[in-house]
């Protein structure tokens, strides 16, 4: 296939996998990389793959960073593209092996330190295709990837229990409600405490009309979570007949800050922090007042006798922290997200499609609450 012929395409899988929601077409970018003519045009395949498929970054960063200009939004753009490409551009070569090579990028890509920032991976469409089958259904879409480099029976046999899967599953029921809220400017790291404070009221005004077992809202909205924050929270937790989850943060006794979970009940409340901040915007090794990460956290939060599993925001797009919740085996899963600064690009719709197919995948009780 011509060079330009097989970028052209990979940017073309990008763009309807992710921003167009055709989620199961994504399994055909590692055989385009891989039987690129060139390790240049392997390379610039895999770019133009990942940069298509987070095309909403360079206008969403502009937004998050608080003004009009999108270079800092273009530089962590293009940054994120290369270190996605960079496995595939190393790992290529014309006639060896190509399929245990192919296996390879995708678990590097998937896993610390690369995999911080390992999203767009086709793995995710795993649920599209084995929804129930769990590391089983990861397994056979690795199967299906590796295959397309040269259509077999493996491949064919692997489709066919796709079909099975998804003529036997049935979608999960539960009794837990999200609420969705619409507060601009709720930003990480912030602390305009009297803009918390109105929140956290308009929030327990919204929570107090949910009778559902459990009732979550988005990452952050609770702001700064402290004893007073808590009081606040108090009279609601109390009479409340379940469970209620809000995204917050909390300060470190030296330097910088968690970001997570608040799960509150009439037995009490706590925190559950977030595995994986996003890295720069949240992030920041080099600085003091970033946030907080724990890569190898399970995930699980006990609390009130259940085991509750969470994926907060960033996490939903990576495959390493949905496959350590996996494999911890929670009851139920939520989600929270903060998407205010990413309204009008593709990013909220791409978080809520990767986390929807994690979720069929392992058969998760799941809920999804995100501020927009």
């Amino acid at each position: 296939m011509p060079a330009l012929i097989s970028i052209a395409i990979s940017a073309l899988i990008g763009w309807l996998s992710w921003p167009c929601h055709l989620l199961l077409l994504a399994i055909i970018a590692p055989a385009l990389i891989m039987r690129s003519p060139s390790r240049t045009t392997a390379t610039l395949s895999a770019l133009a793959y990942y940069l298509t498929a987070s095309s909403g970054i360079p206008h969403g960063a502009a937004v998050f960073f608080g003004h009009g200009s999108t270079m800092e939004g273009a530089a962590l753009w293009l940054a994120a593209g290369g270190v996605n490409a960079l496995p595939w551009a190393v790992l290529w070569h014309h006639n060896s092996f190509p399929r245990i090579r192919t296996v390879m990028a995708l678990i590097i890509l998937a896993i610390p330190p690369l995999g911080l920032v390992g999203w767009a991976s086709p793995l995710t469409a795993a649920g599209i295709f084995f929804p129930g089958f769990g590391f089983a259904g990861l397994a056979f879409t690795l199967l299906i990837i590796v295959s397309a480099i040269d259509v077999g029976p493996m491949m064919i046999a692997a489709l066919l229990i796709a079909s099975l899967a998804n003529l036997v599953y049935t979608e999960p029921t539960s009794s837990m409600k999200a609420i969705d809220t619409h507060f601009a400017g709720v930003s990480s790291g912030s602390r305009d405490y009297f803009a918390e404070y109105r929140r956290n009221l308009s929030a327990i005004n919204l929570a107090s009309k949910s009778k559902a077992r459990i009732t979550v809202l988005p990452e952050t909205v609770a702001g700064t979570w402290t004893s007073a924050t808590a009081i606040l929270w108090k009279p609601l937790a109390t009479h409340s007949s379940g469970i209620i989850a809000i995204g917050a943060e909390k300060l470190l006794p030296r330097n910088g800050y968690e970001n997570g979970m608040v799960l509150m009940s009439k037995s009490g409340y706590g925190f559950f922090p977030q595995r994986v901040p996003v890295p720069v915007s949240m992030w920041k090794p080099w600085s003091k007042d970033g946030a907080r990460a724990d890569w190898f956290e399970s995930g699980i939060a006990r609390f009130d006798g259940r085991k509750i599993g969470y994926l907060i925001c960033y996490e939903q797009l990576l495959v390493w922290p949905v496959l350590i919740t996996g494999y911890n085996k929670p009851e139920v899963v939520l989600g929270l997200a903060n998407d205010w600064w990413a309204k009008g690009t593709s990013i909220p719709g791409i978080q809520r499609m990767s986390v929807e197919s994690w979720a069929r995948l392992f058969g998760w009780k799941m809920v999804d609450a995100t501020n927009l």
